[in-house]
């Protein structure tokens, strides 16, 4: 729908770090329901349909209210949101246990297909879509690693927005989708 697509800003997503909070869209992803989310489709599976909810509170950098969404939502895809979210905020090693947590998500060769004209062929990112796979916590060690490099920041910043459209997509379709 028109209201969540105001919501997904391509540039705004596309930050690894916290970011300030865009407080002139507050009232809207308060407003924001799944139901609202998905418009006419129906949900079949209400915990991806949360993970949409807090992708899109931390699309716009309301870290906290993201966080209260994912830590409630006991599924890999709910981990994933939530290790994000620590990743975001500086808590790298709560980010490392999070991803953990994931385990292999069916999502992560797609995430690493998207990524492989960003990441170049040596060095500490290439880690991170090693042998055709997401390596994760790879990925936090990048981001931790560009606080100090501010070089490495652009790349950084543009996985972000890969891995949000790849999960939010994986999430948004197995919240409507039976069998997928």
């Amino acid at each position: 729908p028109d209201t969540v697509q105001a919501l997904i800003d391509p540039e705004a997503v596309r930050e690894f770090a916290a970011g300030a909070p865009r407080e002139d869209l507050r009232a809207m992803l308060e407003a924001i329901t799944p139901d609202h989310i998905f418009g006419s489709r129906a949900i079949v599976d209400t915990d991806m349909a949360r993970c949409c909810q807090a992708a899109l509170w931390l699309a716009n950098h309301f870290l906290d209210e993201s966080h209260t969404i994912s830590q409630g939502i006991a599924t890999s895809s709910g981990s994933w949101w939530h290790g994000i979210m620590h990743r975001r905020e500086g808590d790298f090693s709560n980010a490392r246990y999070w991803f953990r947590q994931v385990g292999a998500h069916p999502a992560y060769r797609d995430l690493a297909d998207r990524c492989g004209d960003v990441l170049p062929p040596d060095g500490a990112i290439s880690r991170c879509g090693a042998d055709g796979d997401w390596n994760p916590v790879a990925y936090v060690d990048f981001c931790q690693q560009a606080t100090r490099d501010p070089s490495l920041v652009a790349s950084c910043n543009e996985i972000a927005w890969h891995e949000w459209a790849t999960l939010f997509g994986h999430c948004f379709l197995h919240a409507t989708s039976r069998g997928l």
